[in-house]
């Protein structure tokens, strides 16, 4: 048989054969290069995670800029705050030295200076916005009787008391019982401490 005469007899067969291995071909490089559904969902739930990622870095460098900022600026005020501290220390001392001379008056370094036995003259605890009569009693019971002792806490003196006392620390730091005291002292005693 002439080729030709072959080829146009058969070319249909051919023609179909060629075209059912394409379709296979197809089929089979689709499925390869675009993957299976699982593969695609766990890719996108991956790329979620990365971009959650990414965005979670790029804000705690934003925090972190924010806090070293904070911290420098407090670097930059410590030596204040110290000064501060030492003329409170100071307040202290020279109360001290003004009231131990009967040995009347301790100081203790957790809660100040505390009477040993109630002072001749003493001031009325109560006119502190936030000290009651509970808590002024418990006050003179911890050795506590003037505006001038509450005066001269610092903060954590304050908040031992709040403590001990059962009170709020953060009552007494809102109230600002040492402004308080140093304002009633300065009224009645005409002395700023």
């Amino acid at each position: 048989m002439d080729p030709i005469k072959y080829f146009v007899v058969h070319s249909g067969l051919l023609l179909a054969v060629l075209g059912i291995l394409t379709f296979i071909l197809g089929l089979i490089l689709g499925l390869l290069l675009a993957g299976n559904p699982e593969q695609k969902a766990e890719l996108a739930a991956a790329r979620k995670d990365l971009d959650f990622c990414v965005r979670e870095r790029r804000d705690l460098e934003n925090t972190l800029k924010v806090v070293r900022a904070e911290c420098f600026g407090a670097e930059k005020h410590a030596g204040s705050y110290a000064a501060e501290l030492l003329k409170l220390r100071s307040r202290q001392q020279t109360y001290y030295s003004q009231h131990t001379e009967g040995g009347n008056v301790h100081f203790d370094s957790m809660f100040g200076f505390l009477y040993m036995v109630p002072p001749k003259e003493t001031d009325d605890l109560t006119e502190i916005k936030g000290v009651g009569e509970i808590l002024g009693a418990k006050l003179n019971e911890y050795g506590v009787y003037t505006f001038r002792q509450v005066a001269v806490w610092d903060e954590d003196m304050a908040g031992r008391f709040a403590d001990r006392l059962d009170a709020f620390k953060e009552r007494v730091i809102w109230d600002d019982w040492i402004g308080q005291a140093n304002d009633l002292h300065f009224k009645k005693y005409g002395e700023r401490l």
